[in-house]
Formats: structure tokens, C-alpha cells, sequence
């Protein structure tokens, strides 16, 4: 790079299929080429077109119908076609001079001083965007020399416009508002008509600051009462009164239920007790039975019916009889017998 080149003061990014590049412009020195190349990428009017011819020297991008512009030769001394990665502007006519058009741009791939003061070179190559132009350089051509998959310009990035007052000319159309009607004036007075265009949506919002006051409260009148007076409707009252017959007559089934089970249960214990009673009698009766029927009763006999047991009984005399209070004994025969004899 020559150290006597200018310094650029514009810049632009070409996002292509085969990757971006990006373009220093010498726009303070060559305004007018500049100027118009800055407005077509602002419009778009790159985005789209292929780089159809690929030379050894240079590759070339058509610029669309409509988006042509016609300009005068601009030419700088210190700005030459003396190396590789220029930009520059093809003449539809390269014989004319001053007032030509401008149909095409080229990015040169090595020296070509043949096309000083011959074609417009306004811009250069920066960073490693030279790789990405050697890309679309090498893609696939056909017998006549025509890319089969040519590089495509997939939009283009102004990043320093350097002029101040660019701006795309395809601008969005505007949404026309409708005009506002105006009110009608209407000749009757005193009718006030209620717009609820402004209103505000209804918030329900529960405060439990919140009190209702009535009037004589605000105004504070000691005439008026205080005293709060609940006012009940019909309905409420019919309903109270419903409720309070439901629940006496809930309270009165409750009740007898409870009655109910009392005397039952009084019932169930008397005839336990009374089934024990019986049990007892029964249990007394049946120990009775049994003993009289163990311990046989036996007849009365006066002592002279008496039989005499000989196992028991010793030899009967007849003098010891004493059942008879008539018999009288003398000492010497008590004495004498087998019973007190010593």
C-alpha cells in the first residue's frame, strides 16, 4: 500500500454467499461516486445480484435496472490502480467522457494500470476480506465462462456513511389515521350527553379502610341520630324464620331421640336385674332340694318305741329305763352298773 493514499472516511460491509466484505471509501476526495454508491446499498439495490464475471484481473457485480446513475469522470492523483483489492466503477461507455453511466463495479485482483484515468477507483479491500473475494474468484464456470453457482450479495451494511444527510428514499408508506368526527352542535339546551370513551376500566379493588357514610354523618347534625339501624328485606327475614323453625325442629328430634335411648336403656337394665333376681331364686331353690335330699329326716319315735341296736346298745336292763319319771333308782344300782362303776 502506498503511504501517499488518503485516508478513508466511509465504510461499508457486502454480506455475499461466500462471506463478507468489507469496503473502505475515499469519499471526501471522490464525493460523488461515493455519495451514489452509499445510497444505492442504503436502498437495497445490491441485495440480490450475482458477481457474474470472474476474471483473473478483477470480479464484477451488475448493478439493476433503476438503480444506474449517470456521473462525470472523478479522478485522484494519489489513488492509482497500483495493487490488487481496489474498488471500482465500470463506464457503460468507455469512450465518454464526464457524462457516462455507471452500470457495474468491479474488486481488482492484482496491478491494472491500464484502467487509470480511465475508469473510477474510489474504495479498497480491508482485513482479510481479500480471502472471501478469492473464493467467489475461484467458483465453478461453465464452457462459456459463467459461474454455475455464482456468489450472491445477500444484503449490504452502511457502517460510516460519512454525509450526514443519507437516507434510504424507499421509505414505509404511513398509515393514514381517520379523521376524528366532530361533534354535531344540537339545539336543545339543558340535555347533557355521557361519553365513556375516556372511562377507566372498572378495578375491583377490596380496602378494608373503606366506610359508607351517610349524609347527616358528614354534616354532623346533633338532631340526627347515630344509632345504626339494620334493615332487613322480606326474603332475609322470610329465610331467618325458615331457618329458626328448621333448627327448633331439628333440636326437638334430637331430643327425642335422646329420651328414646334413655328409656331404653332403663329398660335393658331391669331386665337384667330382673334376670339376675330369677337367677338367684332359681340357684337358693335348687340348693334347698339338694340338701333335703342328702340329709333324710328322720321320724320322731318316743324312747320305749325305740328298737335297740345291739352293735351300739349294750345289754339291755330294764331298770335303767328312765323315759318314765315314775321309776325310782336306788344309789348302790347306779353305782353298780357296767356305765358308772369305777
Amino acid at each position: 500500500m502506498s503511504t501517499l493514499e488518503p485516508q478513508t472516511t466511509a465504510k461499508v460491509v457486502v454480506n455475499t454467499s461466500k462471506g463478507p466484505i468489507e469496503l473502505e471509501l475515499w469519499a471526501k476526495e471522490l464525493p460523488l461516486v461515493s455519495r451514489a454508491f452509499l445510497q444505492r446499498c442504503l436502498d437495497n439495490g445490491f441485495t440480490g445480484q450475482k458477481f457474474t464475471t470472474l476474471l483473473d484481473q478483477l470480479i464484477q457485480v451488475e448493478v439493476p435496472q433503476g438503480a444506474t446513475f449517470d456521473l462525470r469522470d472523478e479522478f485522484h492523483s494519489r489513488i492509482r490502480f497500483n495493487r490488487k483489492g481496489l474498488l471500482g466503477a465500470i463506464k457503460k461507455d468507455e469512450d465518454l467522457k464526464n457524462n457516462h453511466s455507471v452500470d457495474s463495479f468491479f474488486i481488482s485482483l492484482q496491478e491494472l494500470p491500464q484502467y487509470n484515468s480511465k475508469f473510477i477507483i474510489f474504495g479498497k479491500l480491508v482485513g482479510e476480506s481479500i480471502y472471501n473475494v478469492i473464493k467467489i474468484k475461484d467458483s465453478e464456470l461453465d464452457k462459456d465462462g459463467i459461474p454455475i453457482y455464482p456468489a450472491i450479495i445477500q444484503n449490504v451494511e452502511v457502517v460510516v456513511p460519512y454525509f450526514d444527510d443519507l437516507v434510504p428514499t424507499t421509505q414505509e408508506e404511513q398509515i393514514e389515521e381517520p379523521e376524528k368526527k366532530k361533534p354535531k352542535k344540537s339545539n336543545n339546551k339543558g340535555i347533557v350527553k355521557l361519553s365513556y370513551d375516556d372511562e377507566e376500566p372498572d378495578i375491583d379493588v377490596e380496602r378494608d379502610d373503606f366506610k359508607m357514610k351517610s349524609a347527616h354523618e358528614l354534616l354532623r347534625d346533633k338532631k340526627l341520630s347515630k344509632r345504626i339501624v339494620e334493615v332487613k328485606s322480606s326474603k332475609v327475614e322470610e329465610y331467618e324464620e325458615e331457618e329458626e323453625v328448621d333448627n327448633t325442629q331439628a333440636q326437638e328430634e334430637v331430643e327425642e331421640e335422646v329420651q328414646e335411648e334413655v328409656a331404653q336403656e332403663e329398660s335393658t337394665q331391669k331386665k337384667r336385674a330382673e334376670d339376675v333376681e330369677e337367677n338367684d331364686n332359681e340357684s337358693e331353690s335348687q340348693d334347698s332340694n339338694e340338701e333335703s335330699d342328702s340329709t333324710p329326716v328322720s321320724p320322731k319315735v318316743h324312747p320305749k318305741d325305740r328298737k335297740r341296736d345291739p352293735e351300739i346298745d349294750s345289754d339291755y336292763n330294764s331298770n335303767l329305763d328312765l323315759s318314765s319319771d315314775d321309776d325310782e333308782y336306788d344309789l348302790s344300782t347306779l353305782q353298780n352298773h357296767k356305765f358308772t362303776a369305777k
